[in-house]
């Protein structure tokens, strides 16, 4: 298994214009959502067999309005699918074959909400690492 990981900057700062980008992050069962803004935090873990790989995605974006997104996604990849992929000549058997997963995703009013979307796990330890949301309280 590897983490692969990148993000930075805290919850709580704005970043200048400049940084802002275009987003479109999927979700099942609803629209995607499409903002402009920065992304925080993202998380990624992969993990797999010769005959399948799975891959975990978590994101914490900040859009320039000043909501939270959060997503979601997992991806699990057959050994069918990844070799339909491989031959240049099946990409119509590419597009149809059936891996599992899902995208989800949510719009918060609070870095706060946005945070406890997230369930406990090796990804949002991540995430959380990456905002810098675990590092000591010196109390006196």
């Amino acid at each position: 298994m590897s983490t692969e990981s990148q993000g930075t900057g805290s919850g709580s700062s704005s970043p200048p214009q400049s940084e802002f980008q275009e987003f479109l992050v999927k979700r099942d069962k609803e629209g995607p959502l499409s903002f402009a803004g920065v992304l925080l935090a993202k998380a990624t873990r992969q993990a797999g067999t010769v005959l399948s790989l799975q891959t975990l995605e978590a994101a914490v974006y900040k859009t320039r309005g000043g909501k939270f997104i959060t997503a979601l996604s997992k991806k699990t990849a057959t050994a069918a699918s990844l070799n339909a992929l491989a031959d240049a000549f099946s990409s119509v058997e590419a597009r149809d074959a059936s891996d599992s997963g899902y995208s989800k995703a949510a719009v918060h009013d609070s870095f706060e909400a946005a945070m406890d979307w997230f369930k406990p796990g090796r990804l949002t330890d991540e995430i959380r690492r990456q905002l810098g949301l675990d590092q000591p309280v010196r109390i006196d």
